[in-house]
C-alpha cells in the first residue's frame, strides 16, 4: 500500500497525503496504525438531499472531485470536492477538517473572475464536501502535456498576466491570503482559454510579525525555501511559485527534478526574450528580498514583454514584378470576400437575436424568474451569482455583483408570496438583517432603505420587465422585513 498522509516522527511536520517522505527532513513516512479507510460517495448518491453525484473527474491524495447536479436549482452542474479521511488518524482528521473548513471560508469571501465560486459546504457520512461552480476544462499540467511539454512565449506571458491579477487580488485584501501551492496542476484552463486558480487547501492568512509558518505545505520544486519552515510565507513566496510555473511552461523542464537548482532558462529556451528571462530569474531568487516586490510589479513587467512581442512584425519579402502586379487584384478579391462574410454574419446575427428574443421571452416566464431568485437567496449559502443573473441589465448597470452581494448578504428568508400580476409586479417575503452601516449612538435602527408606500390591497416589492433577448428579468426590488434585534448570523467569508 502506498504511504499516506502523516505526522513525521522526526520533525513533527504534518505532510499532505501522497507524500512518501517528509517535506522538511526527508524522513520516510509510515501509515498510521490506527487509521481507517472510508469509502467515497457512490455515483447517483444524493448528498445533503440536494446534490446528485454524476461522475468522478479527479482523484488525489487529498480526496475526490465529482461532477454533480444541484437538484434545487434546475439541475445545474456543480463541482463537488470531497475531503478524504482514508489513512488518517483521529488527530490528523481533526487537522484535516480544520483545513477543509478554512478553505471553504476562504473561498466564500472571494469574488474574482479567475477564482471558483463556492456555493455550499457541509459534512455528511464522516466526509466533508465543498460545492462550487463547475469549470469545464483541463489543468495546465494536462494542457501542457497535450501541447508537447511546453507553450509559446506569447501564451505563457498571457497566462502569467492573468495569474498576477489573481495573486494581486489575494495579496492586497484587508487580510492578505498567501496561496502557497501555485503550480500547473492547480490552474484550470477552459476551451476558450479562460484561467482559474483552484485548490485553496494549503492557502493561509498572512500574519505580520510571525517568525515562520506553523505547518509546512507545498509542492517540491514549486515551493520556495521559506515554505519549508525557515520563515513565514509572504506574497513573495507566491511570486517564486509563479516564476517556477512560468519557467516550466516555457521550457518543459520539470522543476521537481532539481529543486532550487534549475538550469538557466536561456539555455533551455534560447529564443525567449531577454527581458522575460531576467524577470523569471529574479522571481526565482532564493532570497525573497531580491524577488519582485509584488504581483502587480510582475504583471507590469509581463505586460511590457507582451507589448514588445506584439510590436515585432515580420517584414515583407521582396518579390518579382509579376507577383507585385497581381497584388491589387488579390487584395480586391479578399476585400469582396470579407464584405460578403460580414454581411452574412450580420444577417445571421439579426435572425439569432430575433429568435432569442422570442425564445427567452417564452422560456423565462416572470414566475420562473422570481422563483429562481428566491431559491438562490434562500439557501444556506446564498447563490448570489444565480440571483444576480435574474436581474435586468439596467439594474446590473447601477448595481454591481459586489454591491448586490454586500447589501443582500444578510438575507435570512425569501419565498414567493404572490405571482406576478397584470402589471408584472410580484411579492416576495424577503427578510434580512439590518445592513452593517454606522448610525448615531443610541438611535434605533431604521429600515434601510425605507420602503416606498404601497397600496394596502396590493403589496408588491418586485417589478419585472421583458429585458429583450434576456427574457423576463427583475428590474426593481426592495426589502420588506428587517431583523434588527441582534447581530447578524455568521456568514461564510463575512
Amino acid at each position: 500500500m502506498k504511504p499516506v498522509a502523516g505526522v513525521c516522527d522526526v520533525c513533527g511536520t504534518v505532510n499532505q497525503m501522497g507524500h512518501v517522505r517528509c517535506l522538511t527532513c526527508g524522513n520516510p513516512l509510515s501509515i498510521p496504525r490506527n487509521s481507517t479507510a472510508l469509502p467515497s460517495a457512490p455515483l447517483n448518491d444524493l448528498l445533503k438531499q440536494r446534490y446528485r453525484v454524476i461522475q468522478v473527474v479527479g482523484k488525489g491524495g487529498m480526496g475526490t472531485v465529482y461532477i454533480g447536479k444541484d437538484t434545487h436549482l434546475g439541475n445545474r452542474l456543480v463541482a463537488i470536492k470531497e475531503m478524504s479521511q482514508n489513512g488518517l488518524s483521529p488527530l490528523e482528521r481533526q487537522a484535516a477538517a480544520k483545513n477543509f473548513k478554512r478553505e471553504a471560508h476562504l473561498l466564500a469571501g472571494l469574488q474574482h473572475p479567475h477564482l471558483p465560486s463556492i456555493y455550499d459546504h457541509f459534512e455528511e457520512g464522516q466526509r466533508w464536501y465543498l460545492v462550487m461552480n463547475f469549470v469545464k476544462g483541463q489543468t495546465l499540467a494536462k494542457y501542457l502535456e497535450a501541447r508537447g511539454g511546453s507553450l509559446p512565449v506569447e501564451e505563457v506571458v498571457e497566462i502569467g498576466i492573468v495569474l498576477c491579477n489573481v495573486l494581486d487580488y489575494l495579496h492586497t485584501r484587508k487580510t492578505p491570503i498567501i496561496f502557497r501551492d501555485l503550480k500547473p496542476s492547480n490552474v484550470m484552463r477552459t476551451k476558450d482559454g479562460h484561467i482559474y486558480l483552484i485548490d485553496f487547501g494549503v492557502a493561509r492568512i498572512f500574519k505580520p510579525g510571525l517568525a515562520k509558518d506553523t505547518l509546512t505545505y507545498g509542492t517540491s520544486g514549486y515551493a520556495p525555501p521559506e515554505q519549508y519552515g525557515t520563515a513565514q510565507t509572504t506574497p513573495r513566496s507566491d511570486i517564486y511559485s509563479l516564476g517556477v510555473t512560468l519557467y516550466h511552461l516555457l521550457s518543459g523542464y520539470e522543476p521537481a527534478k532539481t529543486p532550487f537548482r534549475l538550469p538557466p532558462l536561456q539555455q533551455l529556451v534560447p529564443a525567449a526574450p531577454a527581458h522575460l528571462v531576467a524577470l523569471i530569474t529574479q522571481m526565482l531568487d532564493l532570497d525573497e528580498e531580491k524577488r519582485p516586490q509584488s504581483a502587480e510589479v510582475v504583471k507590469r513587467e509581463l505586460q511590457s514583454v507582451a507589448s514588445s512581442l506584439n510590436s515585432t512584425l515580420p517584414l515583407p519579402l521582396p518579390g518579382n514584378s509579376a507577383s507585385q502586379s497581381l497584388e491589387p487584384v488579390k487584395r480586391n478579391r479578399k476585400v469582396m470576400v470579407s464584405l460578403i462574410g460580414i454581411a452574412l454574419a450580420l444577417v445571421i446575427g439579426l435572425v439569432y437575436l430575433l429568435y432569442m428574443n422570442f425564445y427567452t421571452s417564452v422560456r423565462n416566464t416572470p414566475i420562473e424568474v422570481v422563483t429562481t431568485f428566491c431559491n438562490a437567496m434562500n439557501s444556506q449559502a446564498p447563490d448570489f451569482h444565480t440571483a444576480y443573473q435574474q436581474l435586468s441589465r439596467s439594474y446590473q448597470r447601477t448595481h454591481s455583483l459586489v454591491n448586490f452581494q454586500e447589501y443582500f448578504r444578510g438575507t435570512t428568508h425569501c419565498t414567493v408570496a404572490s405571482a406576478p400580476n397584470g402589471n408584472n409586479q410580484a411579492e416576495v417575503s424577503l427578510t434580512m438583517f439590518c445592513p452593517r452601516r454606522p448610525r448615531p449612538p443610541n438611535a434605533s435602527p431604521p429600515p434601510y432603505p425605507p420602503p416606498p408606500p404601497l397600496p394596502s390591497n396590493n403589496p408588491v416589492n418586485l417589478t419585472l420587465v421583458n429585458d429583450g433577448g434576456n427574457g423576463w428579468k427583475i428590474d426593481s426590488i426592495y426589502v420588506v422585513g428587517y431583523d434588527c434585534g441582534g447581530p447578524p448570523r455568521a456568514v461564510p467569508g463575512g
